[in-house]
């Protein structure tokens, strides 16, 4: 019984330590949260309702429902929204030529001599 209480224990106490990382659930104010994953996933209660808190793309802030200009862009509600860090490593880059390149490997495909097509398009 008392294995069974201090594994209870253990647990409890290591979901309260985890908990204090995730920022999300209700908030104080949308403007804590600094991300827009976190800022999506929180709301605040506004007279017992739930409002659910937003992130302006433009500004890179989370917000409640007013604090967003009108006809600005936001994600609500879903995190899959939010704006992804684009890697600037050597290699990881998209860049215009790598894409004129893909789209011209494209249409020479379907083709019916895709050799006269890369001959335009490409020098190598």
């Amino acid at each position: 019984m008392n294995k069974i209480f201090l594994y209870f224990s253990l647990f409890y106490l290591l979901f309260i330590f985890l908990s204090k990382f995730v920022n999300s659930g209700m908030i104080n104010v949308c403007s804590e949260m600094r991300d827009c994953a976190a800022c999506t996933n929180s709301y605040i209660n506004i007279l017992t309702f739930r409002e659910h808190c937003r992130w302006c793309y433009s500004t890179n802030s989370c917000g409640g429902p007013l604090s967003c200009p009108s006809g600005v862009a936001v994600a609500t509600r879903d995190p899959f929204k939010c704006p992804l860090k684009i890697s600037n490593a050597k290699g990881r880059r998209y860049t215009d030529k790598l894409g004129r390149s893909l789209y011209a490997l494209t249409l020479a495909a379907k083709q019916k001599d895709p050799t006269f097509c890369l001959k335009n398009s490409r020098s190598d």
